[in-house]
């Protein structure tokens, strides 16, 4: 369900984008890893998805294997 809540949210590179709501409780898979997450709505042209530094902090330090 989206709760409409009107937003600015900047993104990489400094631009700001739109949000118009706020999808509550989304269960997402990265890999093999199930995550549960609320997800702002936004006008995206080349993602589907961005991870936001309120994730990223919230698992935090992480390991990456980047191959």
């Amino acid at each position: 369900m989206i709760t409409p809540q009107s937003t600015r949210v900047q993104v990489a590179g400094g631009g700001l984008l739109l949000s118009s709501g706020i999808l509550h409780n989304v269960p997402w898979t990265l890999d093999k890893c199930t995550f549960i997450s609320d997800f702002r709505v936004l006008l995206l042209s080349t993602f589907d998805a961005i991870v936001g530094m309120d994730w990223l902090a919230a698992f935090s330090p992480m390991h990456v294997h980047w191959q």
